[in-house]
């Protein structure tokens, strides 16, 4: 059993330094950990990416359950899931880019 839940906890690790092991998705979780809240337009226009191009890595991070999206009217609203640990642990370590 604990044999499992370290089986458990080595896949969500992988999967989420696979998430952040692309310069564009930590550009989002840095500038998310500092805003807190952004549209998926603001994230695209701060990383000068296409709206179809951001939203693709936003899935990436999505999946890998580094981040919270939530359709607001129109527009969609991302922020970071903070009970995520290993997100915890290398936040503070993320250059100020």
């Amino acid at each position: 059993m604990a044999h499992d839940m370290n089986d458990a906890r080595l896949r969500d690790a992988t999967r989420t330094l696979k998430a952040l092991a692309n310069d564009r998705r930590l550009w989002i979780v840095r500038e998310l950990a500092r805003e807190k809240e952004l549209t998926v337009g603001d994230i695209a226009k701060r990383i000068k990416l296409s709206y179809k191009s951001t939203s693709k890595h936003l899935q990436k991070l999505s999946e890998a359950e580094l981040l919270h999206r939530e359709q607001r009217s129109l527009e969609v609203y991302c922020s970071l899931d903070r009970r995520n640990a290993l997100l915890q642990a290398l936040l503070p370590h993320l250059p100020s880019m």
